[in-house]
């Protein structure tokens, strides 16, 4: 039996090191045809290792929507390795490796190493870890907080084992990666509350609201500290809307990159149903239940006085759910006599595993990378006047971040952008670079290139003849 046991172990322990080899050669693969995009290039700019650790934090990250805890990581880490999108992706696979490790290592104190191997095998095959690991932001450090906290949350409720302090510390760092993070903290602190209460099991409820308290402080902390300032957070998520359009685009999204297409999401939706019949995973679901409601739910009720509302953010605690159901459908195989039921328990974790690389492949793809600066940086030679028109924003305070980008970009042309704000002919600009747009699909999705100079406040009386270069919301525009 012993022998057996040794043997299984080997083949799980060999099933998630081919998971993690196929998850690195994915990274590698998609790290080279990658790129920086305008949410990337804030965190860039704001983790700059030349500014102080107070311009930081109350200059910089006053214009960020998130807590800090990425962003003081990576600017750190770029102390030791200067070229920012190296470090933040060696930032994200640490975080990767360190989440797989956490999990095992959790599992096999409780003699559970093999599904320790499932859930870590899940957690590399789901479309947000193989989506956000390419980005600098703080999704992927998020993801691999919450899904440790989830697996020593359960353990909690499962044994009674594991140490309030450090379930309290978890929470508290959590809820300073990410807003979403916070939230799905407590989430799980919320049902954890419930769970002791039915169960009538007080040392789980009071975990629950030290788990719930841990979370709150410091990002409420956090919080006040910053949306008061000048040009501070609550003033950069205008362009999110609680318009019936917006919410559509997000529930779509929700289900498109975290399940499938729609015949995907209309499969889960039907084995989900299939194992709600089964009184075990009745029985054993009670948290995965309410974290769900309370972090799909949470935010579209919270986006009706400030709207928070976009698909990538559920990326946050969308694996995590999926580690939480997977320990469900564990407990369905071990007590469920029902073989349709099993089956469909099995199938409701397997369909987002299945479905994570066409959809992570499609998510990079249509990632609106500034692909523009690659045509400039060829033309500047062919730039006298070192300006090339862009569109900036005039308030810096409010969003600093696109004056910033161009000149990140063009770091060694001489190169510099200009606002669109005046009227030009195209004859008149002593540039073969005539234009430069990015992150602006209003612009650059203009097919007419008469629209496109006007937009742009730009005349050719002379008919100058225009190459335009078009890629995913960018454009340049070249004189011939």
């Amino acid at each position: 039996m012993v022998g057996k046991d040794t043997n299984n172990e080997r083949l799980w322990l060999g099933l998630c090191a081919l998971t993690g080899a196929v998850f690195c050669l994915l990274f590698v693969i998609n790290a080279r045809r990658g790129g920086l995009w305008t949410d990337e290039l804030f965190t860039v700019w704001a983790t700059d290792p030349s500014i102080t650790p107070w311009q930081l934090q109350f200059d910089r990250l006053r214009y960020e929507t998130n807590p800090p805890l990425h962003f003081w990581l990576l600017y750190g880490l770029r102390h030791a390795v200067p070229e920012a999108r190296l470090a933040g992706l060696l930032l994200n696979v640490a975080v990767v490796v360190a989440t797989v490790a956490a999990i095992v290592m959790t599992m096999r104190r409780d003699d559970r190493t093999k599904l320790g191997y499932g859930l870590a095998i899940l957690f590399l095959l789901n479309s947000a870890p193989l989506i956000y690991v390419q980005e600098l932001r703080a999704y992927m450090l998020a993801m691999g907080l919450c899904a440790v906290l989830a697996v020593l949350v359960m353990r909690f409720i499962a044994h009674g084992l594991g140490q309030l302090v450090t379930l309290a510390v978890l929470g508290a760092v959590t809820a300073l990666s990410h807003v979403y993070g916070a939230l799905f903290a407590g989430a799980l602190a919320a049902g954890m509350v419930v769970d002791g209460m039915v169960s009538r099991r007080t040392e789980v409820w009071r975990a629950g609201l030290i788990l719930g308290a841990a979370c709150s402080v410091p990002f409420l902390i956090w919080f006040m500290g910053v949306h008061h300032q000048e040009g501070g957070t609550l003033r950069n998520i205008g362009w999110i809307s609680f318009a019936p359009d917006h919410i559509k685009s997000t529930v779509d999204g929700i289900g498109r990159v975290f399940i499938g297409p729609v015949w995907a999401v209309a499969a889960w939706l039907l084995v989900l149903v299939v194992t709600l019949s089964s009184p075990v995973f009745r029985r054993s679901w009670m948290i995965v239940a309410v974290a769900a409601v309370i972090f799909l739910i949470g935010p579209f009720a919270i986006s009706a006085k400030v709207p928070i509302l976009h698909y990538r953010y559920f990326a946050v605690g969308f694996p995590t759910l999926m580690l939480l159901l997977a320990m469900t459908v564990h407990e369905v195989w071990r007590a469920e006599p029902s073989r349709l039921r099993k089956g469909a328990a099995a199938i409701l974790v397997l369909i987002p595993v299945m479905m994570s690389l066409p959809v992570s492949w499609a998510e990079l793809s249509a990632k609106p990378v500034w692909r523009g600066a690659e045509v400039v940086r060829a033309n500047a030679q062919a730039c006298p006047s070192k300006a090339v028109r862009g569109v900036t924003y005039n308030d810096a305070k409010v969003q600093p971040i696109f004056p910033f980008t161009y000149e990140y970009l063009l770091r060694g042309t001489g190169l510099k952008v200009t606002g669109s704000d005046k009227m030009t002919d195209v004859a008149d600009i002593d540039c073969r670079i005539v234009a430069w747009v990015e992150h602006n699909g209003f612009i650059s999705e203009t097919t007419d290139e008469a629209l496109l100079l006007e937009r742009l406040n730009l005349t050719n009386r002379e008919r100058v003849p225009l190459t335009i270069h078009r890629h995913p919301n960018g454009v340049v525009i070249l004189k011939h």
